[in-house]
């Protein structure tokens, strides 16, 4: 959920590392006669555009160069899986507004508001990803990537914008909680503004459902950025890019750092759970199909090592510069979620099995992949799991092992 203009990484960091794709276990098998043939439309961010993935992905410049989607992304693999006839407008950056207005990204011409070519197309079915930039999670991000304790340079960003509000504080969960007045009103505490993000992201599913009344609808959030408690490392996960540097390697030598606090691994986990959650339940609430990839995520979240993990730290070590994003085994972790929910939206209806017997039509129903079905946001209020949608802030890569990290002054919590 990344657009490229927020992201300052030096082309000296670009991560090296073997491509491992992740294989289905439907990926070998002949396409469903019930999905082949069928039209499917993918809507979303860069979570569904496969941002800055390596190969063998390769740019598709669909629906623009700007939107840095790629071929290895989840509604490629799902179309591949299912023998769908895909048309992806995914774009890196978008909001729920850029489904009904075109979207400004960066060196190319703007891309047509996702909805005006889902309408044209009327598909039989459309998947989304959509809500992580609404929360603005480049600022985040950007507050919480933190220095090594002692750095004299330690200062935290306000609300991701370098030299906003160089005010210090321990963690960003401080930074998030301390009075606006104090930082010049830029800390919009995120956890506040949830409700209005979910309330966008329902419109946006409902708006979706009206441009196409007849096709199927499936939604999927975020895999976990960050772990729960149970899949935290007994070190924690803070890393920070000098910690793992390599002054040697010309093409990454600041390795799978994830510069975050033992205390704002937690704050970040809880966010993104209630984001998900959010979601899923205003996708079921509105009939939607919700395809539930959290759980199952939070075991490969960005802290967990390179042959593991799903997500990306802020410095890739997959070959790709898809920073806080999914790597290829994410977004094929992401396709296999979607793929029984598809699956089962366009199953057979079963026939009665007498002539006396009557079988009441289903409407409404709403599939969840993997059992779980989206907890109401109101009930996930204890401090437990979260994976955001991403980003980074303003990083600056220098040439050789030296780098400054603007954030806030790390104090390791153990």
């Amino acid at each position: 959920m990344l657009r490229r203009s927020l992201l300052a990484l030096s082309v000296a960091a670009v991560a090296c590392g073997a491509v491992v794709l992740g294989t289905s276990g439907s990926a070998g098998a002949a396409p469903p006669a019930s999905t082949k043939g069928k039209t499917y439309v993918a809507l979303g961010d860069s979570y569904a555009a496969g941002y800055q993935l390596p190969p063998p992905s390769v740019a598709t410049g669909q629906p623009v160069v700007g939107c840095d989607q790629t071929t290895g992304d989840y509604p490629h693999i799902l179309a591949a899986q299912l023998g769908l006839k895909l048309t992806d407008v995914t774009c890196s950056g978008a909001t729920t507004v850029d489904f009904t207005n075109s979207q400004d990204v960066t060196g190319t011409p703007d891309p047509a508001p996702q909805l005006d070519v889902f309408k044209k197309i009327q598909p039989d079915l459309v998947t989304i990803t959509i809500g992580g930039n609404d929360l603005g999670f480049t600022s985040i991000a950007g507050a919480c990537a933190a220095t090594p304790p002692g750095d004299s340079t330690s200062r935290v960003i306000g609300n991701g914008k370098l030299g906003a509000g160089l005010l210090q504080y321990a963690t960003c969960r401080d930074y998030f909680s301390a009075p606006t007045s104090a930082n010049g009103g830029k800390a919009d505490n995120p956890y506040d503004k949830l409700p209005s993000v979910i309330a966008k992201v329902k419109a946006a599913v409902a708006a979706v459902q009206k441009a196409a009344p007849k096709a199927k609808v499936a939604v999927i959030a975020y895999p976990a950025i960050a772990p729960d408690a149970k899949n935290t490392p007994k070190g924690g996960c803070y890393t920070s890019l000098k910690q793992n540097a390599d002054p040697t390697s010309m093409i990454n030598p600041f390795p799978s750092a994830l510069p975050f606090t033992d205390t704002d691994i937690p704050y970040l986990q809880v966010l993104q759970q209630r984001l998900d959650a959010g979601i899923g339940q205003a996708a079921q609430q509105l009939g939607a199909s919700y395809a539930d990839i959290y759980p199952s995520s939070l075991s490969h979240s960005a802290c967990q090592p390179e042959s593991t993990r799903w997500v990306e730290p802020l410095t890739p070590d997959d070959g790709g510069l898809n920073v806080l994003h999914p790597n290829l085994r994410g977004t094929t972790a992401m396709a296999d979620a979607l793929n029984p929910v598809v699956r089962q939206l366009f199953a057979p209806v079963a026939a009665p099995t007498t002539s006396s017997a009557t079988t009441e039509p289903t409407t409404g129903t709403s599939a969840t992949s993997g059992g779980a079905s989206a907890a109401p946001l109101a009930a996930t209020g204890s401090r437990t799991p979260v994976g955001a949608t991403v980003l980074l802030g303003t990083l600056l890569l220098a040439a050789g092992a030296s780098l400054l990290l603007v954030g806030r002054r790390a104090r390791r919590q153990h």
